[in-house]
């Protein structure tokens, strides 16, 4: 989506977008190709901004180097040093003083880092999504706290989010599920032990599986489908025993939902659609099968069975309808893992194929795997899924010793700084790389975890309360190198904010926050603050990034704390 040319249009005064908007008049190109192409050099000693001139190459017809030269000699700012062409980059430098006198007022304000971009419109993130019956996975976390994340990115943003965790809560499954607990279930079990007394008696089923079992199974969903009430009621209770494990999970991750729904919630409607589809000459008959020949590489689709029962390919259909009209969003976003790149595919495409144009803003965010130290999936262990409760607990057994280490108050702060360790050792990777859980690493106290940046928030608080701080005292002032180096690191938020939509990728944030505290680390260590000639304006660098940081976190997940 390309978003205005008019940057005052984003109420945000910050020269990494000014600087974007002066590149886009020159080389043509949309704003959201020039975010999306501009990069932050690791060292200052390359500039600001790095801007790689080789997109422009094929329509200008000329070598990028040459196009880099060309532009170094036009693109003029006040803002702006120089501008050196190097190997088809440009490098950007600003204006130090420059730098300073308006980084220091944007970065005061209260919504430093917001635009507009979003303009209020709606945007609804698909996340999470575990299926009912089942313990909550270490499969599914990866969607749950991307997802969180993205919605809050995009609020950021100026857009509204709306959040909907969709249960996978029908299908044939249920059917089978039905009949195991049938044949096997106990009423106490289930009560006291829920969701494993059903892992236990379905295992125990598919052991067992005959023929007739099979067919009494595919009988049961139909019945469900038909509306049957006394196996609704069963399937239901199954629902809200899993809905409430799934609640105690999502507290100690700290998410919630604008909207619980599921599969199930699209059966009548499906066939509503489906009917359409049929109508307009779009869906077929193949072997007793209704399908969607995308005569592509999409493949065929299949709307419903046989049998007549439902798939899920017409309920996802269907549920996209509906929120359209429920919500009239401007973008939606499936955050999935890629094994359903296809699946997703076909939906979009049988959407434009019933003449829905807003299917083109229909997105799915991907994701990579969880692996174990050996480099395999973790998604079994000893032929069970790898829950995530057990996963958390281990985590926060290492984050107790690591409190314990320190003599600290094992307290409410226990859970938050578990939630830390969890969150970034996640999203500080690309969310389509696959991740290798150790829960010793991601909780060290120091390092690249949640617990440090915690730990470095906690200490730029201690600090100010040791000076009682209370208002921020800029004035005049010429920086030294170590307070330009925060001030720029700090006038960088913006930028990470609005790159970290454009690119649905929380990673840019994650990775922000950690070279932010290790950048005021760096300040700490060689900038006396208490007792020197600076202290006012060193109070308020302090201040200023204590409200960064914990704006940042935030967008992550991550909840400050003001003391370890």
């Amino acid at each position: 989506m390309v978003f205005r040319n008019e940057l005052s249009e984003y109420k945000v005064n910050n020269l990494y977008l000014e600087l974007a908007t002066l590149i886009s008049k020159h080389t043509k190109l949309d704003l959201t190709s020039i975010v999306n192409l501009m990069r932050i050099p690791p060292s200052l000693d390359f500039g600001d901004v790095s801007f790689p001139c080789f997109t422009l190459s094929k329509t200008l017809k000329k070598a990028p180097n040459l196009i880099a030269e060309e532009l170094a000699e036009v693109i003029k700012a006040e803002f702006l040093e120089k501008v050196l062409a190097v190997n088809g980059y440009l490098n950007f430098y600003f204006d130090k003083k420059h730098f300073v006198k308006c980084a220091l007022v944007d970065i005061s304000k209260k919504d430093f880092g917001k635009n507009n971009h979003g303009a209020n419109k709606k945007v609804i993130v698909e996340m999470s999504s575990p299926n009912i019956a089942k313990s909550f996975g270490i499969g599914h976390l990866r969607s749950t706290i991307i997802g969180e994340s993205l919605a809050r990115i995009y609020e950021f943003n100026g857009y509204k989010s709306i959040k909907i965790n969709y249960l996978g809560d029908w299908g044939t499954q249920f059917g089978k599920l039905l009949l195991a607990f049938e044949l096997y279930g106990d009423e106490k079990k289930l009560l006291a032990d829920p969701i494993n007394h059903l892992q236990d008696v379905y295992v125990k089923l598919n052991q067992n599986l005959t023929e007739e079992l099979e067919v009494r199974a595919k009988q049961n969903f139909k019945l469900m489908e038909e509306g049957d009430k006394k196996t609704l009621a069963t399937w239901k209770k199954f629902k809200e025993k899993s809905i409430e494990e799934f609640m105690e999970i999502y507290d100690l991750l700290g998410v919630s939902f604008d909207e619980i729904s599921g599969e199930s919630t699209q059966n009548k409607k499906s066939l509503e659609i489906i009917n359409k589809l049929k109508d307009k000459k779009i869906a077929k008959q193949s072997e007793g099968a209704l399908i969607i020949d995308f005569e592509d590489d999409l493949g065929v689709g299949i709307l419903q069975k046989s049998d007549g029962t439902t798939i899920y390919l017409s309920r996802d259909i269907s549920a996209a309808i509906e929120r359209k009209e429920k919500y009239d969003f401007e973008e939606m976003i499936y955050e999935v893992g890629s094994e359903q790149e296809l699946h997703f595919k076909q939906v979009f495409k049988a959407l434009k194929l019933m003449g829905y144009k807003w299917a083109d803003n229909l997105k799915h965010i991907t994701h990579g795997l969880y692996l174990g130290k050996d480099g395999k999936k973790l998604s079994t262990r000893g032929g069970s899924s790898v829950k995530m409760r057990d996963i958390w607990a281990e985590v926060e057994s290492k984050v107790l010793a690591e409190l314990k280490k320190r003599d600290s108050a094992i307290d409410s702060r226990l859970k938050l700084i578990t939630r830390s360790a969890v969150l970034y050792g996640d999203l500080k990777n690309f969310r389509n790389t696959s991740v290798i859980f150790d829960a010793k690493s991601i909780t060290s106290m120091e390092g690249d975890t949640g617990p440090y940046l915690l730990y470095s928030y906690a200490r730029s608080k201690s600090i100010l309360r040791k000076l009682k701080f209370k208002t921020q005292k800029i004035g005049e002032v010429v920086p030294e190198m170590e307070e330009y180096s925060l001030i720029v690191k700090l006038g960088q938020f913006p930028y990470i904010v609005l790159t970290a939509k454009l690119r649905d990728d929380p990673s840019q944030v994650a990775n922000y926050v950690m070279s932010l505290s290790q950048e005021f680390n760096s300040f700490y260590t060689k900038c006396k603050v208490q007792g020197s000639d600076k202290e006012d304006f060193r109070a308020s660098l302090v201040y200023l990034y204590a409200e960064t940081l914990k704006k940042a976190l935030n967008l992550i997940g991550i909840d400050t704390i003001e003391e370890m």
